[in-house]
């Protein structure tokens, strides 16, 4: 009886892994992100360039600060996505900053953080998970 309950339990998490990998976004829909393969129902979100992810305030806007605090750390790019029905406001001073800032809707936000991640860039986020 054991053996069939920790074979599924073994192909369940390969499976959980295989969706959700390390160091990237997995599964995400309004109000649920997968990050690195840790569930986050609700919170909004930071990963730094080191690939740990930290949570954030629940707000709709995104201060020139909070990107700055991302800047210290040397990335290459700044995902921040605005939520799934793009509720989000990013101080215009955010786009005058002399880095690669990507303000896109939360999905497209999570591809595109995936997309450079796995082209090998120094990616940090900010990532706001419901509207």
């Amino acid at each position: 009886m054991r053996k069939p309950l920790i074979t599924l339990f073994i192909v369940g998490l390969a499976m959980w892994i295989f969706i959700n990998p390390p160091g990237k976004f997995g599964l995400h829909f309004f109000g649920f992100t997968v990050y690195s393969g840790i569930p986050i129902p609700f919170l909004d979100m930071k990963i730094h360039v080191n690939g740990l992810p930290g949570l954030r305030e629940k707000t709709h806007y995104v201060s020139v600060s909070e990107v700055k605090e991302l800047l210290a750390e040397n990335p290459e790019a700044i995902i921040i996505g605005t939520g799934y029905e793009e509720r989000v406001t990013v101080d215009p001073k955010v786009r005058e900053l002399e880095a690669k800032i990507i303000v896109l809707e939360t999905s497209k936000a999570i591809e595109k953080f995936n997309s450079l991640k796995k082209e090998g860039e120094k990616v940090a986020a900010i990532i706001h998970t419901t509207c």
